[in-house]
């Protein structure tokens, strides 16, 4: 697809919300978990309805997964946090309470490890009525820290628990996990270390129970199919309209029903823009996050639009695995893909200059090692990667680096291809680029598009080359990004491997010294951004679109969406 430009940046049309990798807490930081909580009091008796509440909103496409183990992306994390309940669970407002537990005591250990005991609620159900149990706890957690399993996010529990390494290179079977219930109210397991963010975790979608009996009588379609699946959050999936609208409608079972005031969430699953706004103005959403950019100047003068911030990144991955493109493997190339990008022109064109460009890894708004301290601003704005915020001269280094590598002007130099999902933003960015790369380094670009499902597993092959990439933040800590390119995580996409960085990551994990642990931090951003895997492009914003007496939903700093708190005036 040849177009000009200008052409392309009149016609360009977004969603504000990439479909990226997910997350689930909020802009502020969290506190860290405490050694003993009390549970929030329950709602003495239900709110007097005089009907029930219902709300329809888009917030994705067809998720490619609703099993808590499994899935990557930000659309299934919200619908699974409707779903599903963690020892902890998110609040509207951003923070943490205690969920299906009623109690939770964290004890340091001598060697940096902390064991943790974890008592839970004596009036837990599963939607079919079955009490929640601990092994129900012990069989997610043991799923999902298996190799077998395949989950893109098994890292976060071989991270978490003090022998889940051991389980992922095969030096300790699954079920020797360090993880076990004492009885069917009680959970012991030991962790790596009790870093900041383990309530935060404690309430992430993958370390959600789950039940082995509906996993294990139907592996393929338990998670999606509303006869076989069980869920223990505020709500049950109803239906499934495959393409088209999931609904979810009020547990009865869930122990708090009572302060659940949405009747009724339906999701539409659309990556059509066009079709997403027609439906907000037509009053058939009450909420919306994707839009047609030419859109966005006027709707942001409108009370129904609203802009979130946002701990993420979109950013391109360059495919390092073994048998892919051999000119990408070039550190020199990779450098010069990233120099002769117009960061701020692609922002101010296409985002309406909404967004923050991005020259480093790590977004605004995740703290440093002291209080009220910002990762980002200690480290500054360019970190690595011979780059710097002014383009002319980004541009001569491009042409430079190219050149010692080989391809002077792009002679010689291969036909790239550019993988985007289908959604007219991510095209238009990629035209854009597309754009760039041929008038400054004289290289043919072709863009592949594909549906949302088959992207995800596509970027991850050989055949992939370049691909658009997104990243919310699973918890206002900088281990959010940097765990990702770890040469084992399943999130490594690039199949980036560099052993200094591992071992930086890594070790960061369970360093005590704060200041310590984020000069780490701080040198594995460096390393990355001078190897070049990745291309960041910009800091997210959230854009939201929410009918003037739709109130009362949460937007985290992380992806999340929260509906439960919802209310539709009349």
């Amino acid at each position: 697809m040849k177009k000009t430009l200008t052409l392309v940046l009149t016609l360009v049309m977004i969603m504000s919300l990439a479909f990226g990798m997910f997350a689930c807490t909020p802009a502020t930081p969290a506190a860290p978990a405490s050694t003993e909580e009390a549970a929030p009091a329950a709602a003495t008796e239900a709110p007097v309805a005089a009907e029930p509440t219902s709300a329809t909103v888009c917030v994705g496409s067809e998720p490619a997964t609703l099993d808590p183990n499994m899935n990557e992306a930000v659309d299934g994390m919200i619908y699974i946090t409707h779903l599903y309940e963690g020892l902890y669970r998110p609040n509207t407002d951003g923070s943490f309470s205690l969920g299906q537990a009623k109690d939770v005591t964290i004890t340091d250990n001598a060697d940096g490890t902390a064991h943790v005991v974890a008592t839970l609620r004596d009036d837990i159900f599963w939607s079919d009525g079955v009490p929640v149990t601990a092994k129900d706890f012990v069989y997610s957690w043991v799923r999902l820290c298996d190799p077998a399993t395949g989950s893109s996010y098994g890292y976060i529990g071989q991270d978490f628990f003090a022998n889940g390494h051991q389980v992922a290179d095969g030096t300790i079977t699954p079920d020797q996990l360090s993880v076990k219930a004492v009885d069917d109210k009680t959970l012991e397991f030991d962790i790596a270390a009790n870093v900041p963010y383990t309530k935060d975790l404690l309430a992430f979608p993958s370390l959600m129970p789950l039940r082995q009996d509906i996993v294990e009588a139907n592996p393929e379609g338990w998670s999606v199919e509303p006869e076989s699946q069980v869920s223990n959050g505020r709500y049950v999936l109803s239906s499934f309209a495959h393409e088209s609208l999931i609904t979810f409608t009020k547990s009865e079972t869930y122990w708090d029903t009572a302060s659940t005031k949405l009747d009724t969430l339906n999701c539409m699953l659309s990556d059509d823009d066009n079709a997403i706004l027609a439906a907000f103005k037509a009053g058939e959403l009450q909420l919306a996050d994707s839009f047609p950019s030419d859109e966005l100047a006027a709707l942001r003068q409108t009370p129904e639009y609203t802009q979130f911030g946002q701990i993420g990144l979109y950013y391109l991955e360059v495919q390092q695995i073994d048998g892919g493109l051999e000119v990408l493997k070039d550190v020199n190339v990779r450098k010069a893909l990233s120099l002769a990008i117009d960061r701020a022109f692609v922002n101010q064109t296409v985002w309406a200059d909404s967004r923050i460009p991005a020259y480093s890894l790590v977004p605004y708004g995740v703290p440093d090692a002291t209080a009220g301290s910002d990762f980002r601003k200690t480290a500054g704005e360019v970190v690595g990667g011979d780059i710097t915020t002014d383009y002319a001269a980004n541009v001569a280094k491009a042409k430079e680096l190219l050149a010692a590598a080989g391809f002077p002007d792009g002679k010689g130099f291969p036909k790239l291809e550019f993988s985007v999902n289908e959604n007219t933003g991510h095209q238009a960015v990629a035209e854009a680029i597309m754009q760039m790369w041929k008038e400054n380094l004289g290289i043919d670009v072709e863009i592949a598009t594909m549906d949302w499902a088959t992207f995800q597993q596509y970027r991850k092959t050989s055949d992939c080359q370049i691909a658009r990439q997104g990243w919310v933040g699973d918890y206002t800590d900088p281990a959010t990004f940097f765990d990702l390119f770890v040469s084992t995580a399943g999130t490594n996409d690039g199949h980036y491997n560099n052993p200094e960085y591992d071992a930086l990551v890594i070790g960061a994990r369970t360093e005590q010294d704060p200041v310590k642990r984020m000069e780490m931090y701080h040198q594995a951003e460096a390393i990355i951004m001078n190897d070049m895997p990745i291309i960041p492009i910009v800091f997210y914003a959230d854009d939201v679109l929410s009918q003037t007496n739709f109130t009362g939903f949460g937007v985290t700093g992380t992806g999340n969406k929260m509906f439960w708190d919802a209310t539709v005036a009349k």
